[in-house]
């Protein structure tokens, strides 16, 4: 199939798989038996914008590192919790493409609380600066409307997007 643009005919991929990847976006749902699921985003100093940013952990994929590899990876880099497992991992899609070529995935990972070893040991970089925040999986667009009031928090387009779908699901997170 061709889909046309202005620019010129690009034709269509029906293998999304050898599209280049460059990033991944983890989506890290933090569980515990008896417990209201919990969702670990991470709370970083962003330059540009000059003030704190709620976002999801995310990175980019190394060379010959499979997407799963590098989101449990950052996972672990940016919030000292490992990853049990994945539980979707969707298409490359496009992001900020007014400014770049740039795609990422969006993986959707379970992180058991009792798999943790304490204490959680984060593997930053030297220029980042990145707290760990748990945001209640219920009610996340309420929670993150009210972090933004009270603490002034940016909030990453991507971590909104998502918890409003969630909100609008008649039934939670879906079965995958």
């Amino acid at each position: 199939m061709l889909l046309q643009s202005t620019d010129a005919a690009v034709e269509e991929n029906d293998e999304a798989e050898q599209e280049v990847c460059d990033a991944v976006v983890v989506f890290p749902f933090l569980t515990k038996p008896g417990a209201p699921t919990r969702v670990v985003l991470i709370r970083q100093f962003r330059p540009p914008v000059g003030q704190w940013v709620l976002e999801l952990p995310a990175g980019l994929i190394d060379a010959q590192e499979a997407p799963e590899a590098a989101a449990m990876r950052e996972l672990k880099e940016e919030t000292g919790y490992v990853g049990s497992r994945v539980l979707h991992m969707g298409p490359p899609m496009v992001n900020d493409q007014g400014i770049t070529n740039g795609k990422c995935r969006l993986l959707l990972v379970e992180v058991r609380e009792e798999d943790q070893k304490s204490p959680l040991q984060q593997q930053l970089e030297p220029d980042e600066m990145i707290t760990v925040v748990h945001a209640p999986l219920e009610g996340l667009v309420d929670w993150l409307e009210t972090r933004k009031r009270h603490e002034r928090d940016a909030i990453d387009a991507r971590l909104y997007s998502y918890a409003l779908g969630l909100q609008a699901l008649p039934h939670g997170i879906g079965s995958y």
